[in-house]
């Protein structure tokens, strides 16, 4: 490599001592070696702040901030906060990096121009399955196969769920560009953070780049996030999808609101269900206004704002990204949503 330039690796740290050293070795071994490596240790309970010391004193790149706890969303905007470089990539302290993820990403930038450059996600469930996806060499000039997206295309991912539709949301996977940040910052105390800034993030991005290249490792165990959801979680997500809604209202993206509103339609009606399960009216009360309050936005403001050319009915769609069975499927979800409205209300829960 005849040039680098810095990038940042935002490391939030909170009670993972059993991952974290696996963690920041993988940093420390990157073969793109131009690195600032700032670890956040969100007031830990256990030895994970012992363990950041550590590795501040063996690694000049390392720098350690110890904070009271706030979550995953301040510790990522304390990273964002003091950041040197204008290059940024975020890590889960309990997952782990391939050798050449930050240059392959790097690269792939620089060769296509793009503001974010993305790779796939390894899903480890054991220590069985981390042996064998680390056999074998990488190559640091094999860039794998990449796809450019820009303009309006860049949010069509966002629309509906596919096999790759988790590498898009999630923060971990990507290379950005300082620019991507210089306005944005994390939502505090919100579960799915990722949900609520992934749009605003594309909407900067002049473009982005994606190479079919599986570099990050990504471990499921009981102690994730992702395996603790909860009524909140699923409320949150919610919320998530209502702001993409009335973002892409305001930002005249409006040949994707049906797909947001299908998402929301889509979270509501999994909130509802979970929250009747654990007899959460309070929950039920607030993801029956934050739908209904959808439906509005949806019927009424967006309907006016793009002067009639989309959303005289979601079939209107057909066209603008959007297939039948998608409309389709949006309509009925918001049958059903009312069904079950009307359901718990008779059964006294709302």
């Amino acid at each position: 490599m005849s040039k680098t330039e810095t990038v940042s690796v935002i490391i939030p740290v909170y009670n993972c001592e059993k991952y974290l050293r696996r963690c920041i070795d993988s940093v420390r071994a990157q073969t793109y070696s131009d690195l600032d490596i700032i670890l956040i240790d969100d007031g830990s309970t256990d030895s994970s702040a012992e363990i950041c010391d550590e590795y501040e004193k063996q690694d000049k790149r390392i720098r350690v901030i110890h904070q009271e706890n706030g979550g995953l969303s301040v510790a990522r905007n304390t990273g964002l906060d003091v950041a040197d470089s204008d290059y940024y990539v975020f890590l889960d302290s309990d997952d782990e990096m391939m050798p050449v993820m930050v240059e392959t990403l790097w690269h792939v930038m620089h060769k296509t121009g793009a503001d974010i450059s993305q790779c796939g996600t390894i899903w480890i469930s054991n220590d069985e399955a981390e042996r064998i996806q680390r056999t074998g060499e990488f190559n640091p000039s094999d860039l794998g196969n990449i796809k450019v997206y820009e303009g309006r295309d860049r949010f069509t991912i966002l629309g509906y769920y596919s096999e790759t539709w988790l590498d898009w949301v999630v923060q971990w996977n990507k290379l950005y560009r300082k620019k991507i940040f210089d306005n944005l910052r994390y939502p505090s105390g919100k579960i799915h953070e990722d949900e609520f800034v992934i749009h605003k993030e594309l909407s900067v991005a002049d473009k982005v780049a994606v190479t079919d290249k599986k570099l990050h490792l990504y471990y499921q165990h009981e102690e994730s996030i992702t395996h603790n959801k909860g009524l909140r979680a699923e409320y949150n997500i919610c919320e998530a999808m209502f702001e993409r809604l009335t973002f892409y209202n305001e930002n005249d993206y409006y040949d994707y609101a049906l797909l947001a509103f299908g998402q929301l339609c889509y979270h509501c009606r999994k909130c509802l269900k979970t929250s009747a399960k654990l007899r959460g009216a309070e929950c039920h009360e607030k993801t029956r206004d934050i739908f209904l309050q959808g439906i509005r936005y949806y019927m009424n403001d967006m309907k006016r704002n793009s002067k009639g050319r989309f959303l005289i009915s979601p079939i209107r769609y057909i066209g603008h990204g959007t297939t039948l069975r998608r409309s389709i499927n949006v309509i009925v979800n918001m049958v059903r949503i009312r069904f079950d409205l009307r359901r718990l209300e008779k059964g006294g829960l709302l």
